[in-house]
């Protein structure tokens, strides 16, 4: 029996693939998200289950969950689910990572089903080398500022800081703030941007300068901010990995 989860933020959507699954005898649908979170939450429990999981989603994108599952070595194999989208649809089809498109249909169904059956899994190689490139041409983020969200480039944040329940954007356009908290922003940065701190993650490319400060620690400058910010003690073996202090 394959186990199944369905994740959609459309609910009739999410019902759609439950009903079609539903007509496969070895196919048993556990549960249905339309959170994402949600299920990021409690994924430990869905280990050795089958995602449907669609892409498209407003608070995070259904590749960065998949992202989550690789880092963590979680074993769940996956089926994106995506509306027509060509960059996507091309990027599935390079690295050989199996997906339906929207609307689905029975037939298509029946061949991934057959394919989970025979107990064949994505290659995860192929499935990280995937994610690595969607995070590349992500590089715009919509900010808020006076109630206005407006796009910002990735290579226009300098810091990014948690503070009076709001995460802040230091920025070359000024300072913005958004919903999510810095580990939901932790999946979706490109990988120039580093957790330094619990409160705060850097764009290594504004790095202006280096302190050394006590207990082995760092404090840095970074571009449009006058403040020293923290390098922890938890972080800076991996700060001086990237930054090339020997």
């Amino acid at each position: 029996m394959l186990k199944c989860i369905v994740i959609d933020d459309e609910k009739p959507a999410a019902d759609e693939m439950v009903y079609m699954l539903s007509q496969f005898e070895d196919v048993e649908v556990v549960e249905t998200f339309t959170d994402c979170m949600t299920f990021v939450s409690a994924i430990e429990k869905y280990r050795g289950h089958i995602l449907f999981l669609d892409i498209n989603m407003p608070k995070i994108s259904g590749l960065l969950i998949a992202d989550h599952i690789i880092k963590n070595n979680i074993p769940i194999r996956i089926v994106f689910v995506t509306a027509y989208d060509t960059y996507a649809i091309k990027a599935f089809e390079v690295n050989a990572v199996d997906y339906l498109l929207k609307p689905v249909e029975k037939e298509r169904l029946a061949q991934t089903i057959a394919r989970l059956a025979e107990g064949v899994s994505e290659d995860t190689v192929n499935l990280k080398a995937m994610v690595k490139d969607y995070k590349q041409h992500q590089q715009v983020m919509s900010l808020y500022r006076d109630g206005i969200l407006k796009p910002i480039k990735y290579e226009d944040i300098s810091l990014i800081y948690f503070e009076d329940r709001t995460t802040h954007f230091i920025t070359k356009h000024g300072l913005y703030s958004c919903k999510k908290n810095l580990s939901e922003l932790e999946d979706i940065l490109s990988e120039n941007f580093f957790r330094c701190h619990r409160a705060y993650i850097i764009n290594l490319d504004c790095i202006e300068s280096i302190e050394p400060w006590f207990n082995n620690t760092f404090m840095v400058v970074v571009r449009g901010h006058k403040e020293q910010v923290p390098i922890s003690r938890g972080n800076v073996n991996a700060f001086k990995e990237k930054m090339h202090i020997f």
